[in-house]
């Protein structure tokens, strides 16, 4: 008898996590536990990896605790097909969420007012909110020539740049939302959300497509032209309209993020963005996702530098408490206007 391939047996694995990972109705089935495996192309494939507290910070988020000390994970599971026009998230875990958690920050301490990003500083039985993000594109923002502060972003002003202003490109990523949920009374996890292919939206807010947003100077003065690692950035964002909605292969073809942020009972802003603050993140910028303890370096991926990642300075596996941490604003001692210290 003919012995099957290594291909076909790889095949073979590929149709069972298919098929174990989310039924043909759509309900979640049984995915295995802390798996990373990845099988297919942009057009069709399964993509499933584990997501750990902290797996990637940006500045100026709060990252929360989690139960089991902080060290569980959950597992994040991606099926699409292009030619079906259907791409269905599976998120899972046990005993991984608190229901209802509150957020409680101070301003100037762990929190920061931003006009380019607001949100509420605390609230009361909040739920949860899983983002799908990549870095498809690069946006147009413009300073004022004489104050050198951001007004905006091609978003804000379409058209013609408005006058008097100096346009920046930067890059910018796309962040793609699950509708709000909540785990089980006992922190079990079990979430399956389903997206056309060919059209990201929000599912509970099929007018509006992904939030776009990134890390930038909201003034030039504090902008060092060649270092990354020396420039003052802040967040900004904006929810786009259904009408820039994108395909999953963008997605996919840009490398993905991954982010568990928690929101309060009622949106902040309309349209809605979301909060900083948050308990699960991972990344593929490494094979097999972001391990335990480690958080992707931001300032490195940005700078173009190694490491990739490094220690995550709040895992309690690593010694420390599992409590909230708060990682810092970007303030650097750079600034051109008043020269370079």
């Amino acid at each position: 008898m003919r012995r099957p391939t290594i291909g076909a047996m790889v095949g073979l694995a590929a149709l069972v996590l298919l098929a174990t990972a989310i039924g043909s109705e759509g309900h979640a089935t049984g995915v295995p536990k802390k798996v990373q495996f990845s099988i297919g192309d942009a057009g069709k494939g399964i993509m499933t990896l584990p997501i750990y507290r902290g797996g990637s910070l940006p500045d100026e988020f709060l990252l929360l605790p989690t139960p089991g000390n902080c060290g569980r994970s959950v597992q994040v599971t991606y099926v699409w097909d292009e030619a079906e026009n259907s791409m269905r998230l599976r998120l899972q875990g046990k005993g991984v969420l608190e229901p209802y958690p509150d957020v409680d920050r101070t301003e100037g301490v762990d929190f920061f007012t931003n006009p380019f990003w607001p949100e509420a500083i605390d609230f009361e039985d909040g739920r949860y909110q899983f983002w799908t993000i990549s870095t498809p594109d690069v946006a147009t923002f413009y300073y004022d020539q004489q104050t050198l502060q951001l007004l905006g972003s091609e978003y804000d002003f379409p058209g013609p740049p408005p006058p008097n202003t100096i346009p920046v490109q930067i890059p910018v990523f796309a962040a793609l939302p699950t509708p709000f949920f909540q785990p089980e009374p006992n922190g079990d996890l079990d979430l399956v959300v389903e997206y056309d292919y060919d059209h990201l939206v929000r599912p509970d807010r099929p007018d509006l497509a992904h939030t776009v947003g990134t890390f930038l100077p909201h003034s030039l003065c504090s902008a060092h032209p060649f270092r990354y690692d020396l420039s003052s950035t802040r967040p900004w964002a904006k929810t786009l309209p259904a009408s820039h909605a994108k395909s999953f292969r963008e997605y996919l073809e840009n490398g993905l993020i991954f982010d568990m942020t928690v929101e309060p009972p009622t949106p902040a802003t309309d349209p809605p963005l979301t909060t900083m603050a948050g308990v699960y993140q991972g990344a593929t910028a490494l094979p097999g996702g972001v391990p335990k303890g480690w958080t992707l370096d931001l300032e490195a991926v940005f700078g173009g530098t190694a490491p990739a990642i490094i220690p995550l300075p709040s895992a309690p596996y690593q010694g420390e408490s599992c409590v909230a941490w708060y990682k810092p604003k970007r303030d650097r001692d750079f600034n051109i206007c008043g020269g370079m210290p």
